[in-house]
Formats: structure tokens, sequence, C-alpha cells
């Protein structure tokens, strides 16, 4: 291909054009057979739509309820997401750490956190498992009549190496689930506590005087909703489950999930946190998307719902 003089925020604009037609029903060989054309024009025509490409790719391609073209003659949205970095840096975005520790063995009490953003797994010595996600805390006291750990704060997934001698028990927000061969996911909030039973069995039983007294043993998919004063069970399907702990791959799934709701879970795994317009909050979307990428979400929704877009310091407002 040979090099051609070209002004880059045309490119930009043509590469984003040429990207929304290419993914409408209206797509056929003479419109592909032009998009071969433009990109063979020029490496720089390439290159804009390939870095686009990618975006939408591993954005997950953001779905609304409400979605419109751009009209004849008006530029695409993807320009405006130039001015924060090139595309090629969001696909690049850095993949959470995820850590694995040695193999935890018996003899006192040990704390292991994670930032917000990272991952870490830590395997003990028995051949159990804990993978931590985002902004987690964990103290665990690891005996040769006892294994139990403490949730401070955070979620984890639990594999567990059944023991009948020696019990394996996760305390968290006035609980404590007791393992009975499984594996399970633990979720703190702020007044409550979620219990996701992905295999096997375990018993969730009230462990504190502040909180009302109830128990339940759980069965493969049902998850279990706690506070001081109630508890209430639900079923998820298997597809719902995986959705559920994509976040051991560094993903977020969001199926027909409000704006204002994905946004909430998002920001659990970034510094630059998305403030959401009030009069967009209930829209809904589709869409699996890296766990960090907060501001690839932000350029996929303004794409896809024709929001304005605002980036001032460490926050990202979305709003029409």
């Amino acid at each position: 291909m040979s090099e051609q003089p070209v002004v880059a925020d045309d490119i930009e604009d043509a590469a984003a054009t040429w990207l929304w037609r290419s993914r409408s029903p209206e797509w056929n060989d003479a419109a592909q057979a032009e998009l071969d054309a433009w990109l063979n024009r020029s490496e720089r025509h390439a290159a804009a739509f390939w870095r686009l490409e990618a975006v939408w790719e591993r954005a997950g391609r953001v779905t609304a309820l409400r979605t419109s073209r751009p009209q004849q003659g008006e530029a695409a949205p993807y320009r405006k997401w130039l001015g924060w970095g090139a595309a090629a840096t969001i696909v690049l975005a850095v993949v959470a750490f995820a850590a694995v520790r040695p193999g935890l063995q018996a003899g006192g009490a040990q704390t292991f956190s994670t930032a917000v953003g990272g991952r870490a797994t830590i395997r003990l010595a028995d051949g159990s498992r804990i993978e931590l996600n985002t902004d987690t805390a964990i103290t665990a006291n690891i005996t040769a009549q006892s294994r139990t750990l403490e949730l401070k704060k955070g979620e984890a997934l639990f594999k567990v190496k059944h023991d009948a001698a020696r019990p394996f028990v996760v305390l968290a927000a006035g609980h404590k689930i007791v393992d009975i061969g499984t594996t399970f996911s633990v979720r703190t909030g702020k007044d409550s506590l979620k219990v996701t039973l992905v295999e096997g069995r375990a018993r969730l039983e009230s462990d504190s005087a502040a909180v009302q007294p109830h128990s339940t043993e759980l069965t493969p998919g049902e998850v279990v909703v706690a506070t001081a004063t109630s508890m209430s069970i639900s079923r998820m399907a298997t597809g719902e489950m995986n959705d559920a702990l994509a976040w051991k791959r560094g993903q977020l799934v969001f199926r027909h999930i409000a704006l204002a709701d994905a946004a909430k879970e998002l920001n659990r795994y970034n510094r630059t946190k998305l403030v959401i317009g009030q009069d967009i909050a209930a829209l809904r979307i589709n869409g699996t998307f890296e766990a960090d990428s907060v501001e690839a979400f932000a350029r996929m929704a303004q794409y896809a719902m024709r929001l304005r877009v605002e980036k001032t310091g460490n926050e990202i407002r979305l709003d029409r």
C-alpha cells in the first residue's frame, strides 16, 4: 500500500463511519469493495480502521434498547474519544494482575489483599484454592484442627478440598459458611452478604449476636443474600453462573442491565469512576467488557446510545 497525504481527524471520522456501516444489515459486496479500496488507499486508513474495529470487538458490542445511526454527513462519535488517547492504548488495556501465592501452611493467621482492579489466587497446602477479586481482603487461620478464613471485604471464590476432620469455615458480615465439599463464591456489600454455590454443598448460618438467627443449606445453582434481619434464596442458571464468575478472567458480562447498575459494577474495578446522568440511568445494555476498561465502556456506550461524554480528573460522566 502506498502512503498518501492525509489528515488524521478526517481518517478517524471516515474509519468510524466505515465501521458503523459494516455492522449494518444493509452491508453488501459492493460496500465491502468500497471499504477495501479505501483501506488500500493508505496505511493510515487501514491502521485507523483496525484500531477502531479492535476496540469494538474488545468492548463487547454494547447494545441499547434504543440506538440510532449517524445521520448522513454527521461525523461518527468515535472522534470524540480520541482526545483521551489512541484507540490502540485501549486495546492494550492492562489485564488485572493475577498473582498465585505459594501453598498456605498451618501456623498462625495470614492476611491477603488485592487493590482496586487486582486479582490474586491463594493455594492452600491441602489443595484448596481461593481466588480474590478486586479490592478484597481476607485473613486465613490454618491449623492442624481447622481451616478458618475471614472475608473482611470484597469478593472471593473458594474451591475447597473437603476434609471432615478439618472443617473449612468462611466468616463474613456476621455469618459463616461451612463447607460440605464444594465450590462457592462470597461477596460482601455495605449491609449484606451474597453467597453463590457453584457445586457441592455448603451451609450458611448467622454467627453474630447482631444478626438475627437464620441458616440454610445450599445446593448447586442457589444464591443466598443475607442481611442482619433477613435471608432470601434464588436459583441461577448455568449460563448466569458463568457470567457472574467472569471476573475470574478479568471480564464483566452484562445482560439487559440498567446503565447505572453496569457503571456501579465497573466502578468496583477502576479508580476512574463512571457517573451516569439521571435521565439515562435506566437505559439497558448488553455486552462483555474487560473489567478494567472503563474508558472503552464509556466510548462504546457513547457510540451505541448517542450519549455525551465528559472526562474530568478521575470521573467520566455520561449524559444526553
